[in-house]
């Protein structure tokens, strides 16, 4: 989701944002004229993390979630590698 800040010029043409920029924030700018433009704060999406557990088979640990692999599965994992 991105937020778009409106920014206000003074006389002595200092730009003020309407609030606090944070340190590792990432913005874009686009021009709607020469005296004008959006200035828009870019926000990262955050991806789910697979459920999985560790378990111990064999003397050996291993990562396991619910979810079976099928032979589609691996085809288009194979194929997707060059």
């Amino acid at each position: 989701m991105n937020s778009t800040f409106e920014i206000r010029i003074g006389d002595k043409g200092r730009a003020a944002l309407g609030r606090v920029a944070k340190k590792g924030e990432r913005w874009k700018v686009e021009p709607v004229s020469e005296e004008q433009f959006i200035i828009t704060r870019m926000v990262a999406v955050k991806s789910k993390l697979p459920v999985a557990r560790i378990v111990r088979r064999r003397g050996r640990k291993m990562l396991t979630n619910d979810r079976t692999v099928t032979l589609e599965d691996t085809q288009k994992a194979l194929e997707s590698f060059p």
